[in-house]
């Protein structure tokens, strides 16, 4: 299994924009560097689950900007506001 890609890492993110692709690629060497630090392991050793664990770490690591069109940022803002809204039932 290959080390993930750009493309992968916002695909996963689920990151509409472009703006940002070069801190994602940078997160994306990082986890893996740490991956490969932690497991003393080659890329083609790589599993499908260690795989997601460097895109979790890497979604870990990217600072959503809460203006993205989909994805967890939007989540998170809903959820912040239906704690904050008037009508919001508990």
């Amino acid at each position: 299994m290959a080390k993930p890609t750009t493309a992968e890492a916002k695909d996963w993110l689920n990151v509409p924009h472009t703006l940002d692709d070069a801190k994602i690629a940078q997160m994306v060497d990082a986890a893996f560097a740490e991956w490969q630090d932690s497991t003393g392991r080659s890329e083609a050793q790589m599993t499908h689950a260690e795989f997601v664990a460097i895109l979790e770490r890497v979604g870990n690591l990217y600072g959503f900007r809460g203006d993205d069109s989909v994805g967890p940022s939007t989540w998170f803002v809903d959820a912040i506001r239906r704690m904050h809204n008037p009508n919001a039932v508990g």
